[in-house]
C-alpha cells in the first residue's frame, strides 16, 4: 500500500505499476498523519524523503504506529543538513544571487531539512512509542538520469530555490536566470548517462515494541 498526498506522485506510481506484473500494490491518495489506518496491519513502513513535511511529527508517528504490528519496524530516509546537500545549495545561492537573502527560517518547519538533526528526530521516535530506535548518516550519490538542464530545473522546482522565489515574487525571467546559474553549478557533476550529485542523508529505524 502506497500512500501519497500528490496525485501527480500516485499517477506516476500508477503507470509504473501499470508496466509490470506488481498486482498486490495498492495506492492511495491521503495523509498519513491523519489516515485512519487499520490496526496492526503492517510489519514495515518505509519513506523516502517525505515525513519531514509533517506538521506535526510526533502525531503523525503515533498514528503510522498504530498500522504496525508489535515487533513491526518503521524506516526512512531524509536529508541532513543543507550545507552537505549541493542539490539543494546549488540552487539556492543561484536563488540568493539572483534575488537576495529571505528572512530565515525555522530549521524545524516542515521542508526538506526538518529532520537533518538526528537527536530531535530520535526524541520524536521516543515520544511517538517507537522504540528501540536508531539513525545514522552516510554519503551517498545522487543520480539523475537526465541532462543537466534537466536536473537543474528540477533542483530550482523544489527546496529553498521556490521559497526564495516566492518571498520575492521572482518573475520567469529570474527563474531562468537561476536555473541557468545552477546549470553552471552542477556542470562538475555530470556523469555518463546523467548528473551525479553527492549527498549527505540519515537514515533513521524504530521497532514497535
Amino acid at each position: 500500500m502506497g500512500l501519497d498526498i500528490s496525485q501527480l506522485l500516485l499517477d506516476c506510481a500508477e503507470s509504473r505499476k501499470a508496466s509490470g506484473d506488481h498486482k498486490n500494490i495498492q495506492f492511495q491518495l491521503t495523509d498519513a498523519q491523519s489516515h485512519i489506518f487499520t490496526p496492526v496491519s503492517f510489519d514495515r513502513l518505509i519513506s523516502r524523503f517525505g515525513v519531514m513535511f509533517f506538521s506535526d511529527p510526533v502525531a503523525a508517528f503515533k498514528n503510522m504506529a498504530v498500522a504496525l504490528r508489535r515487533g513491526g519496524r518503521i524506516s526512512f530516509t531524509c536529508s541532513a543538513p543543507a550545507a552537505d546537500n549541493p542539490w539543494f545549495t546549488v540552487p539556492r545561492d543561484s536563488a540568493i544571487e539572483q534575488l537576495g537573502k529571505p528572512p530565515p527560517a525555522d530549521s524545524t518547519d516542515p521542508g526538506p531539512f526538518a529532520f537533518s538533526d538526528t537527536d530531535r528526530v530520535l526524541g520524536i521516535f521516543v515520544q511517538a512509542g517507537l522504540v528501540p530506535c536508531t539513525a545514522e548518516t552516510e554519503d551517498i550519490n545522487l543520480f539523475y538520469s537526465g541532462t543537466i538542464d534537466q536536473a537543474a530545473s528540477l533542483a530550482c522546482s523544489i527546496g529553498p530555490a521556490v521559497r526564495i522565489v516566492k518571498a520575492f515574487e521572482g518573475t520567469a525571467e529570474d527563474i531562468g536566470a537561476i536555473e541557468r546559474k545552477t546549470v553552471e553549478g552542477f556542470e562538475k557533476f555530470a556523469a555518463d548517462g546523467g548528473v551525479r550529485v553527492p549527498a549527505v542523508v540519515n537514515f533513521f529505524s524504530a521497532v514497535k515494541s
